[in-house]
């Protein structure tokens, strides 16, 4: 409750701080690119210390003081944050590290693995780190992503911000990985910033999937759409939490549902069908993001729609492990009365394949248990989704379970 009470707070006092701009200035212009990009960098600045806006990674000297070895080059000067990232990761064959002359405000990082790289959609995990921290911290965050073989996308921008890193991901499990490693590493805890309160919360850190859009950006645009109407209704004193996701909830509806309004069309000038379908699902996340009951899973249900893979939840993952469980039941069965393991587990592999019930034993009821389920479909959802044989999904869950069987003689 503590987390959403911050997040609340968080929203309502950026949004009244807005409000009393806009009423303190009558004549400045609201709906235009310039305002939603001066909302946009107070926006990624809720929480840092006015003293770390100060530091620069690219070109000054790093938090830490650190020298490289590596010569003074174009962009990047030689005891900068962004260098010291270039010489450690200099002879490092898992990964890249480089700054590109035409975007050298970040300093990316790509795993060798292009699977990230290729994909249109990325579980997106924002991770913010304060100056004396991030040097060091990113080190431990991209040896962690690299030494688990994780493919990703990132990037490290030369100001601290509440994105400053940003890792993108394509699998979920690898997201809970990382997760797990932040909220368990002391020195990443020390130097964490509060998370953006417009984003999905997953214990300390953000999450957002963004397609080919920017998630903040977006959160930025809808904001001065909402501060220039309450402005011209003369409501700026009912702008707050509750009125703002009214307002959000409004204009999805409208645009996207009845399509009878371009109001958002017109503010991010959209004039394809496919960017239109990317700021849906953005503003869709901007208002799931806010429920209280909005989990981790339902947040990469979101990811897995719009990414275009099958979703499978995870109590549905866990009832197909107990199901499994009784098909090890029946391939120890066939075993027992074959004398062959293999036999066994070719019975229940068919049957996977081609839900041909007669492959199961009806021993203590386990082919009508089986066929009479879900089983075959769950199975099969996860196979694909996880690109794994079914023998070696087996193999995993005999593995989880402990359950070891050898053919009786």
């Amino acid at each position: 409750m503590l987390d959403n009470y911050r997040k609340y707070k968080g929203i309502e006092d950026f949004l009244k701080k807005w409000a009393k701009i806009a009423a303190s200035n009558p004549d400045m212009s609201f709906n235009n690119e310039s305002m939603k990009n001066a909302i946009y960098n107070d926006l990624i600045h809720i929480g840092v210390n006015k003293e770390d806006t100060k530091i620069n990674l690219r070109d000054t000297s790093s938090p830490l003081n650190f020298k490289t070895n590596i010569p003074y080059s174009r962009e990047v000067y030689v005891d900068s944050a962004f260098n010291n990232w270039l010489e450690y990761y200099h002879n490092n064959n898992n990964i890249d590290v480089f700054v590109s002359p035409n975007w050298s405000y970040f300093c990316q990082f790509v795993s060798k693995d292009k699977s990230a790289y290729t994909a249109k959609e990325h579980i997106k995990v924002y991770i913010p780190l304060d100056s004396k921290h991030i040097e060091n911290g990113a080190k431990l965050i991209f040896d962690f992503l690299t030494k688990n073989n994780i493919t990703h996308l990132s990037k490290i921008g030369k100001n601290i911000r509440f994105d400053d890193i940003v890792v993108r991901l394509i699998n979920p499990e690898d997201a809970e990985k990382l997760n797990n490693f932040i909220k368990n590493n002391k020195y990443i805890n020390e130097g964490i910033i509060e998370a953006n309160p417009f984003a999905f919360h997953n214990d300390k850190i953000a999450m957002a999937c963004d397609g080919q859009l920017s998630y903040n950006d977006t959160v930025a645009g809808m904001i001065d759409m909402y501060i220039d109407k309450k402005r011209k209704e003369n409501k700026l004193r009912e702008v707050g939490f509750k009125d703002f996701y009214s307002f959000l909830i409004n204009e999805y509806k409208e645009q996207f549902q009845e399509h009878k309004a371009n109001n958002i069309s017109r503010k991010f000038n959209i004039y394809d069908n496919n960017k239109l379908e990317n700021y849906k699902n953005v503003i869709e996340l901007m208002i799931k993001s806010q429920n209280p009951n909005f989990t981790y899973e339902h947040f990469i249900n979101h990811y897995q729609r719009c990414a275009g893979i099958n979703y499978i939840s995870r109590a549905e993952i866990e009832n197909t492990n107990k199901l499994i469980i009784e098909a090890i039941e029946a391939i120890e069965a066939i075993t027992e009365r074959f004398n062959s393991q293999e036999y066994g587990i070719a019975n229940v592999e068919s049957f996977v394949i081609t839900g041909q019930t007669t492959l199961i034993t009806r021993k203590n009821g386990l082919r009508d248990r089986l066929s009479n389920s879900n089983f075959r479909e769950q199975v099969n959802k996860i196979l694909k989704m996880n690109k794994v044989t079914f023998r070696q999904y087996l193999n995993e869950i005999y593995n989880r379970q402990t359950i070891i069987y050898n053919a009786k003689k």
